[in-house]
């Protein structure tokens, strides 16, 4: 079998991996590599690609992850509800503790388009630039999005 080279990173602990894989290759089989070599065996690693949680038991090649792709392993994951209020939407998604808005706003655009987004937590501005957690965003969790259409309409 080939191997494909990948690259892992681990944002909150400041690592980096070059990794080969095969093709039958699953999240769940670089977790128990990873938990006994770089990692302490309580800790659950999930692993994000394009700001998606992959799927633990599917192989990676089955998850479009190609030679070169970037993964990056989150210690802590959690679901949190993103509204938008003036269309009555919410959305529910999969962070990691290393998002910021840019990462909401890059999954936000695959569910609605826009060309302008700012994130609110209890009325108050998240930073673009601080990880959500180190701004009280926690599990199950509402935060308010509110778009500018294409054209300036604001929601």
């Amino acid at each position: 079998m080939d191997s494909i080279p990948i690259i892992l990173k681990c944002p909150s602990q400041n690592k980096v991996y070059n990794i080969q894989i095969t093709s039958d290759i699953t999240p769940l089989n670089i977790e128990q590599e990873f938990k006994e070599q770089c990692f302490t065996k309580e800790q659950n690693l999930n692993f994000f690609y394009n700001n998606l949680l992959l799927k633990h038991q599917v192989p990676l090649s089955q998850q479009e992850i190609v030679k070169g792709s970037i993964l990056l392993i989150s210690l802590q994951t959690f679901s949190i509800q993103i509204q938008i209020s003036s269309k009555n939407k919410k959305y529910c998604v999969e962070i990691g503790d290393f998002m910021t808005t840019d990462n909401l706003s890059q999954i936000l655009i695959q569910m609605q388009p826009f060309s302008e987004v700012q994130f609110y937590l209890n009325q108050k501005l998240l930073k673009p630039d601080d990880s959500l957690i180190n701004q009280e965003v926690q599990a199950n969790s509402i935060v308010d999005a509110n778009i500018k259409q294409q054209g300036g309409q604001e929601f």
